[in-house]
């Protein structure tokens, strides 16, 4: 691939991003403390070689958003310093700020685990929306948070602003009323202990039902996954 699109930053970036999966199937996603000693090894070098194929085609690269979602994974797996990460994120939203992924790829370096805190989640988050707001409002906002949601560990309800991520969540909603944005966001007001804020994207989702008694499964079980005060 490389060899038939030489001035593509396709294979490139496609390159060092099988290289990084490789390296953290071999790590694994857990503590540190958790990974085997055999593992170190093989798991560094692999991700030096993702992060010199980035580098030696930077220039060619880097025109493509997907190169600095790549490149801010590949330092996250070094460990590399806060000043060099931030750096290359700034460059990367200087270029091109509505790349989602790239927000998406660089909350992870600031999440607890991976000596970050909570605090600084969601200042990453806001520091986001405020790269995209022009175009898209506070709702990248949401969408940082709504990445994490993979990570299983209740992120929203220990980090985010509950003023900001509503109001995140409505901008995403009223430039996009799609009932899959409608459901999602629902769930999480309701997570969230804003029944209320939940009610209200389940009556916009399902407009057939025209009484509230038609909603009593749903608004029942918006009560019961409530977050604990």
């Amino acid at each position: 691939w490389k060899a038939a699109s030489s001035g593509s930053p396709a294979p490139v970036i496609t390159d060092a991003a099988l290289l990084l999966t490789q390296a953290w199937c071999i790590r694994g996603g857990g503590y540190a403390i958790d990974v085997t000693p055999v593992a170190w090894p093989q798991f560094k070098a692999i991700v030096t070689s993702a992060t010199k194929v980035l580098d030696r085609h930077s220039a060619m690269a880097s025109v493509d958003p997907e190169f600095y979602a790549i490149k801010l994974k590949a330092l996250r797996s070094e460990g590399s310093e806060t000043s060099q990460f931030e750096s290359v994120l700034d460059e990367a939203t200087a270029r091109e700020p509505y790349y989602h992924r790239t927000y998406f790829n660089a909350v992870w370096s600031y999440l607890p685990q991976w000596g970050g805190s909570f605090d600084q989640v969601e200042r990453f988050a806001d520091y986001s929306a405020g790269k995209t707001k022009s175009e898209e409002g506070s709702g990248v906002y949401a969408r940082v948070f709504w990445s994490l949601d993979e990570c299983n560990c209740n992120i929203m309800a220990q980090s985010a602003d509950w003023s900001k991520l509503r109001q995140a969540m409505r901008d995403i909603y009223a430039r996009y009323p799609a009932a899959w944005n409608g459901n999602y966001f629902a769930n999480v007001s309701c997570r969230m202990g804003q029944g209320e804020e939940g009610r209200l994207y389940l009556r916009a989702v399902h407009p057939e039902v025209v009484a509230d008694k038609g909603f009593a499964a749903l608004f029942a079980n918006c009560d019961s996954i409530a977050k604990p005060n």
